[in-house]
């Protein structure tokens, strides 16, 4: 099983492992893949409990992931 970072990408829920990453732009699109290196680069680092905190409600994630 895949461990499960957390993160914000341009205030947005991005959820990744060391190999994928996924973004949520927009509820209606669903989730995004976003290369890894991007989300190391850019994204703000965050706890999961932070981040279930200020993320709510989140439509599943990709079954890949």
């Amino acid at each position: 099983m895949k461990t499960l970072k957390y993160a914000s990408f341009e205030s947005h829920p991005c959820i990744y492992t060391e190999t994928q990453g996924w973004v949520l732009f927009d509820r209606n699109d669903g989730w995004r893949e976003l290369h890894i290196a991007e989300i190391h680069q850019y994204a703000g680092i965050m706890s999961e409990e932070k981040f279930k905190a200020t993320y709510r409600d989140l439509p599943p994630l990709p079954g890949d992931l």
